[in-house]
């Protein structure tokens, strides 16, 4: 997990992604509600480009707008998590374990 944590510091700072959220909370208001659900998963279509440069494989965004950049499949799953305004709402941090890559951004991996 060492090499996802310098890769996300290289590639996927805070400052980056904060300047983003904006656009990802718009693109999350803008899609229809799922009310069993906890976040909004954006589809592809409405990710910024440095986002979709990132190639993760799905986005979720929660109510206290905070985010989440989510990589692999069946066997595993590891992201980012960026803090919203509030305790962390991730359903992926909760089965996880937890980098710090800085502060208001977490690396995680779990199931």
């Amino acid at each position: 997990m060492d090499g996802f944590v310098l890769w996300a510091k290289q590639n996927a700072n805070a400052a980056m992604l904060q300047n983003l959220r904006p656009a990802l909370v718009q693109a999350a208001a803008a899609q229809p509600a799922q009310s069993n659900e906890p976040c909004v998963n954006l589809p592809r279509s409405s990710w910024p480009a440095p986002i979709a440069a990132l190639q993760p494989s799905y986005v979720f965004v929660y109510p206290d707008d905070s985010i989440d950049l989510v990589w692999g499949g069946g066997f595993g799953h590891w992201g980012l998590y960026l803090h919203g305004n509030g305790p962390p709402q991730s359903v992926m941090l909760s089965n996880s374990l937890v980098w710090p890559v800085e502060p208001g951004l977490d690396a995680w991996s779990g199931h």
